[in-house]
């Protein structure tokens, strides 16, 4: 009983985890303005919930080939995220999207998700 429990537990926190990590991406994959994406690129080094998510994404900021100094319009915004989602998912073995992606998250509205 109580290893069933366990498992159940355990299977809601990886959905809790699952749908916060495609919220997420799905909200940093919504820049609407410079400022906006260094906010939540500051938001999600100092918040997210899985610890080493957030030190993951804190390493790649910071070995970024773009460092966050130079992103001052909305398209290096978007360039800047669609390379740091690739490089994540190259890193957990998902595939490589093409630079085209971004111009179906504009046209639907943000509602494809990358992973």
């Amino acid at each position: 009983m109580i290893k069933t429990l366990c498992a159940i537990l355990l299977l809601m926190q990886m959905a809790l985890a699952q749908s916060f990590y495609f919220a997420t991406w799905e909200e940093l994959h919504k820049i609407e303005s410079s400022e906006d994406f260094h906010a939540k690129v500051s938001r999600v080094m100092a918040e997210f919930a899985c610890e080493e998510c957030r030190d993951h994404f804190t390493v790649l900021v910071q070995e970024h080939p773009i460092p966050l100094r130079y992103v001052n319009t909305t398209q290096e915004a978007k360039i800047w995220m669609w390379l740091a989602h690739n490089q994540i998912n190259q890193r957990i073995g998902k595939p490589w999207f093409p630079l085209s992606i971004l111009e179906q998250y504009e046209q639907q509205d943000c509602h494809i998700r990358l992973t």
